[in-house]
């Protein structure tokens, strides 16, 4: 457990309600309820109840509590990460540069800790894959196999996991239905981020371990009219989409000098165009730049090739490569 949980529990004199979320570190909490001697509740408590760890199904759930229970300790999944101190100790025996890269990308999920000890535990030191690697290691598939969405939201979250912020208008561009985002979200295999939603990074990549460029663009277009650049460059990183990559990154660095010239729809410079009446980012007056556009967001110059779509922006824009070969092979929601 971490040590500043440790501390607030040992003050706690009320009740604490779990985080919704999977593999959000129960276990760790359920231990502790046994040895303080607290109760353990699936349901949320009486109105009397004290002494008690609440753990909800849904963030609907959350709802039911009790207005008496006000003081209680409300605890999000951030409170239950371990630091990266108690990832050394606890992958003592890994090389000192694996522990490190680990941590930094799936650190913020408890249960990546438990998996990945797992790992080391049977494969020894030595026989570690690459951390950019470790999601499509056999164990690795055996040992997340509990924590993987049912069947039927199974092709929804193949979708989501081509992004790597999700919200509303993310899920609508890669077409998933907005009830399979309600129950994804509000049982807790999708964590509130800044921004939406998403998925624990090693589910997330486990989920979908070759993201589709097309797929990956669509929900990057979403990403960017909406202020996420930053999950827009990673989406696209991930899917390997480069070309739609460094046009964001130079469209970004432009706007961000404030040297951004408007684009006629013939013009194949490249940089994403931002949406009529939102602001470049970096820029904080200004007139409005209107790019090309399709179905009211921007569009990557060689969006409509990587998509599978002929015509288009991209389709004008000489000297760019191929496209991307075998889309078809890659995350379509398809297991």
């Amino acid at each position: 457990m971490p040590a500043r949980l440790r501390g607030r529990l040992h003050e706690e004199q009320h009740g604490v309600v779990a985080p919704v979320g999977v593999a959000a570190g129960h276990p760790i909490l359920r231990d502790w309820a046994r040895a303080a001697g607290w109760a353990i509740l699936e349901a949320s408590p009486g109105p009397r109840d004290r002494r008690w760890v609440w753990f909800p199904t849904t963030h609907t759930d959350l709802r039911t509590l009790d207005p008496e229970h006000h003081a209680a300790l409300v605890l999000g999944v951030g409170d239950l990460q371990l630091d990266a101190d108690e990832w050394t100790a606890a992958l003592a025996g890994s090389p000192a540069q694996w522990r490190e890269q680990a941590y930094a990308a799936f650190g913020q999920w408890p249960a990546a800790l438990e998996i990945l000890a797992r790992l080391l535990a049977q494969q020894g030191a030595d026989g570690l894959p690459a951390v950019e690697e470790l999601h499509r290691h056999p164990l690795i598939s055996v040992l997340l196999a509990p924590y993987w969405p049912p069947e039927p939201l199974r092709r929804s979250a193949m979708q989501l996991a081509n992004a790597a912020l999700i919200a509303p208008a993310v899920a609508q561009a890669l077409d998933v239905a907005p009830a399979d985002l309600d129950i994804l979200s509000d049982e807790g295999w999708l964590w509130p981020a800044p921004g939406g939603w998403a998925f624990p990074e090693l589910l997330r990549r486990a989920l979908c371990p070759v993201p589709a460029p097309g797929p990956a663009v669509r929900a990057a277009e979403a990403l960017q009219a909406a202020g996420h650049t930053t999950a827009a460059l990673t989406t696209l990183a991930t899917a390997q989409a480069w070309d739609e990559h460094l046009q964001l990154l130079a469209y970004t660095a432009r706007a961000g000098q404030g040297s951004e010239p408007a684009l006629s729809a013939g013009q194949c410079a490249g940089p994403l165009a931002p949406v009529a009446g939102r602001a470049v980012p970096g820029r904080t007056a200004g007139p409005q730049y209107r790019g090309p556009e399709r179905g009211g967001r921007p569009v990557f110059a060689g969006a409509g090739r990587a998509a599978g779509v002929s015509g288009g922006h991209g389709a004008q824009c000489p000297g760019r490569g191929a496209g991307h070969a075998g889309i078809d092979r890659r995350c379509s929601g398809r297991l």
